[in-house]
């Protein structure tokens, strides 16, 4: 059918057709349900999903064990991409709010995948960077009063840094 194909992702429609076979051959399907957990926070599993058709909730559980809803994302789009370029537990559980299509990708694959063609983790990064930024402004209550949001986007910078790097020093 007409969905069951993978849509077209920004960031897979600049792999050269090869390679776009290649991994379209190894997505897993996944018919979702209400209420079917995609990925749960806390969990190491590296797996990113094209949500094809459908909606998934982010939800964050604060350490005051608060939820926090992050928000819903509609297909086609990405979701579990943080996995591809952190070594962390997930930060959110993401759910199913109803029926519709995933694919399920390995996230080792996909970095395999990337070593091989650059401009795919360049733009993993900058949907890495949209992600993390959005959930800024939707958790931030100083910043969600902005009236610049895009500006101030902007003006943020992604940095990955080695486990154990001091980020900021107390008093400084």
């Amino acid at each position: 059918p007409r969905f069951a194909r993978l849509p077209e992702v920004p960031i897979f429609a600049e792999l050269p057709e090869a390679e776009f076979v290649t991994l379209a051959r190894e997505v897993e399907a996944v018919a979702l349900e209400e209420g079917m957990e995609l990925a749960r926070q806390d969990s190491m599993a590296r797996e990113v999903f094209v949500l094809v058709r459908g909606e998934a909730a982010g939800v964050t559980r604060r350490p005051d064990g608060e939820d926090m809803h992050l928000g819903v994302a509609a297909g086609p789009t990405v979701l579990g991409e943080m996995s591809l370029l952190t070594a962390i537990p997930s930060r959110s559980t993401l759910t199913a709010l109803g029926p519709g299509l995933a694919w399920r990708i390995d996230s080792d694959r996909l970095i395999e995948l990337a070593a091989e063609q650059p401009v795919l983790i360049n733009r993993l990064r900058t949907l890495v960077k949209q992600r993390l930024l959005h959930n800024l402004l939707s958790s931030s209550q100083i910043l969600a009063g902005a009236d610049n949001t895009e500006q101030l986007l902007a003006a943020f910078t992604v940095k990955t840094l080695p486990p154990g790097t001091e980020v900021i020093r107390q008093g400084a």
